[in-house]
């Protein structure tokens, strides 16, 4: 039985590999992330619904872990990339791309206390607060290009705005709020 586990993993990692692998070198082609991190959340939501749905036999669930991982895994690349193209000055990419990892780390304590194995075999109680946890980063993460979107534009047409009432010390130190940083969409 452990084998056949082990083995029934392998296509939705495979999956999450090669999506994961594809997303990257789209997104590094056309040099934008929030897109692909929307569009593979998408992806991701309609397999946790595939997953969370009871009338739809283990095929469908399968099916459904499967497309989870195609949209989840090319996620976690995407949106640490997407991070540390947004963050001017090395110390302060660094301690952002650390708070991160840490916070992202506490998804396994949290998954012990949602996946819960009272709610075996189904686990709709997990699978529903990881959609829940899903729609809300994806709202966050259309929100954010929206906020870049406008920031690159004031940028643009009013730079000076930005350098208004700072010395020279200040400016040099701005990092990403300076005009001339143009954050990733």
């Amino acid at each position: 039985m452990t084998v056949k586990s082990q083995l029934l993993s392998v296509p939705p990692f495979f999956c999450a590999g090669i999506a994961t692998v594809i997303v990257a070198i789209l997104s590094d082609r056309k040099r934008i992330r929030s897109p692909f991190i929307i569009i593979c959340s998408l992806i991701a939501i309609i397999g946790y619904i595939l997953l969370i749905v009871p009338s739809i036999g283990i095929p469908g669930k399968y099916a459904g872990a499967c497309i989870v991982g195609s949209g989840l895994s090319p996620i976690i690349i995407t949106s640490i990339t997407w991070l540390t193209n947004n963050i001017a000055g090395h110390a302060k990419r660094a301690i952002a791309t650390a708070m991160v990892m840490m916070f992202a780390n506490l998804g396994g304590a949290l998954a012990s206390q949602v996946y819960r194995q009272k709610d075996f075999p189904h686990y709709t109680y997990g699978h529903s607060m990881s959609l829940g946890f899903l729609i809300a980063a994806t709202c966050i993460t259309i929100i954010q290009y929206f906020v870049f979107k406008t920031l690159n534009k004031k940028k643009k047409e009013n730079p000076q705005s930005f350098l208004e009432g700072k010395t020279e010390e200040e400016i040099k130190n701005m990092g990403d709020l300076h005009p001339d940083f143009i954050y990733s969409l």
